[in-house]
């Protein structure tokens, strides 16, 4: 990646996958709107939008608990819904998530009619099914095609930008199994119940997004800098992230160090 100085301007020069890969210029006036197509190419060039996705072969059932743990559990009748989505599933005919189609919805709700279920009944749960997809697909799974030349780029997050943070070679050759697989081993519902086992006292709806303040919060006691905890937790706002600032080991000794007194 390069960002150089040019007459009237800067002109950002790489090629984002690499030696053999394809090579992108463009001037920009400014170095922040270079700066920005840097980071934009970064986050995007690994994306192609225009390819099939494969598809899902995990059971319904399996997205619904993962629902719940992401989403479900927060809600106040959360464990109610569940236990209709449960059923739907069962009804279903316990299908994989790519054979949950308009086809086999109208099947079941021409069973559902024969059965003498209301039509607003069925309606309800056409949602309720709905709402797991969409959820799941907000929650973003990451998968490998996610980690390009060491780094782990996030998308769709909750301000609408990507970013990318980058991770040591050891970490990624523990959680990358192929670009078309997702990270780490094994399914949500097995970390949920590891997490569970060592009692720690979550507050509801707290589970993998613990592990996001704990990073935080040892990062910076470890002496990490606060801008760059920013830019890597995605706060829009500085204010957000001093939440963490307190537990630098020399939050407060940097008065007497940086304060324009000392250097008199």
């Amino acid at each position: 990646m390069s960002i150089k100085s040019i007459t009237n301007g800067y002109e950002v020069d790489c090629r984002p996958q690499g030696r053999n890969g394809k090579r992108y210029r463009k001037k920009f006036t400014t170095k922040g709107e270079a700066q920005k197509y840097e980071r934009w190419l970064l986050s995007t060039q690994n994306q192609k939008g225009w390819v099939e996705k494969s598809a899902d072969k995990r059971p319904l059932l399996e997205l619904i608990q993962l629902w719940y743990h992401y989403h479900g559990q927060q809600l106040k009748t959360g464990e109610k819904e569940l236990k209709h989505l449960v059923a739907i599933d069962s009804d279903l005919g316990h299908p994989r998530a790519d054979q949950v189609t308009r086809q086999c919805f109208t099947q079941y709700r021409a069973l559902k009619m024969a059965e003498g279920k209301k039509e607003t009944t069925i309606n309800r749960n056409q949602t309720r099914l709905s709402s797991v997809f969409t959820a799941l697909i907000k929650a973003a799974e990451l998968r490998g095609s996610d980690i390009v030349h060491g780094r782990v780029t996030f998308s769709d997050t909750k301000n609408g930008k990507n970013r990318t943070v980058p991770i040591t070679s050891e970490l990624m050759s523990e959680i990358h199994h192929g670009k078309s697989s997702r990270l780490f081993k094994g399914s949500y519902s097995v970390f949920y119940s590891v997490l569970k086992e060592q009692e720690f006292g979550l507050p509801k709806g707290q589970a993998a997004h613990v592990l996001r303040h704990t990073f935080a919060s040892h990062f910076m006691m470890n002496g990490g800098n606060i801008l760059t905890l920013q830019k890597i937790l995605g706060h829009s706002t500085i204010t957000q992230t001093m939440t963490y600032a307190h537990l630098a080991p020399d939050y407060l000794n940097e008065a007497m160090k940086f304060n324009p007194v000392s250097t008199l």
